[in-house]
């Protein structure tokens, strides 16, 4: 997996609504296709959300925790994906003028996507 640059044309207090809105997981996670909470007050510290992803006509459930916090700069979390194993994703916040530059790394820590790197 790698780390990507995104500049967005919003605030930083904006980006950081849509990341605190675990209802809106499944419009900024590539695949999902839609998300509930599971256990805790996202995105505190330890609570998790699942989420649904659809390949052809199966569907998988997955499920991601937060792992580290530091509002509004700092999300970090991890996604696991049943046999497919997990991956850490981490998200930097930061000002860039008017717009919002986001850091997104993620890498996989445990099962098949981390043998296949």
């Amino acid at each position: 997996m790698a780390a990507r640059h995104h500049l967005i044309d919003r605030a930083p207090s904006a980006v950081w609504a849509v990341l605190e809105d675990e209802g809106l997981y499944g419009t900024w996670v590539v695949g999902t296709s839609d998300s509930r909470p599971e256990q805790g007050d996202w995105p505190e510290l330890g609570s998790s959300i699942t989420y649904s992803v659809r390949l052809g006509p199966k569907e998988f459930t997955g499920r991601t925790v937060v792992r580290r916090i530091e509002r509004p700069r700092t999300l970090e979390l991890e996604a696991e994906a049943g046999p497919l194993g997990s991956a850490r994703i981490a998200l930097d916040i930061r000002p860039w003028g008017d717009k919002t530059l986001v850091t997104v790394d993620e890498h996989p820590l445990r099962g098949v996507g981390g043998t296949l790197l």
